[in-house]
């Protein structure tokens, strides 16, 4: 059984780690914080994968010592250029099981597909900003 975890920085490293539930304590240690908050990814990717994702995050990330890091993937999925509110450090992905409200495990091969579906994602974010960044480049200093 398996738990995907993003890690926040320019180049979000997305881990693939062992798990034995997904109860709170196994949540709290792959967010490395104890007041987590749930969220809902804004993109349908049920349909690629067969079933629903949810984000699991540190809602007091503002309130802590340190620096704070955009996880900016997990943003991105948040729906960031939506409503502009963003997500910080480590973030969970789970699976929504679908008897109740709770949280299963990935299977491996699950989990390798997430993580594949996650780094095409990442790499559409890094190329359209990149692009909007030589666009602005182009604009301003040639014209």
């Amino acid at each position: 059984m398996y738990g995907i975890v993003v890690e926040p920085g320019k180049n979000s490293r997305i881990l693939i780690e062992k798990v034995n539930d997904l109860k709170l304590k196994e949540l709290y240690r792959l967010t490395d914080c104890d007041c987590i908050a749930i969220g809902n990814i804004k993109f349908n990717l049920s349909k690629i994968l067969g079933f629903k994702l949810n984000l699991v995050f540190d809602d007091e990330f503002l309130l802590k010592d340190g620096e704070i890091i955009i996880n900016k993937l997990c943003s991105y999925l948040y729906g960031y250029t939506l409503h502009k509110e963003c997500l910080c450090g480590k973030v969970a992905i789970v699976k929504s099981s679908e008897a109740d409200d709770d949280f299963e495990p990935f299977t491996e091969e699950e989990a390798e597909k997430v993580k594949e579906l996650l780094k095409k994602i990442a790499l559409k974010i890094i190329f359209s900003y990149d692009f909007y960044a030589i666009f602005y480049f182009i604009f301003f200093f040639i014209y």
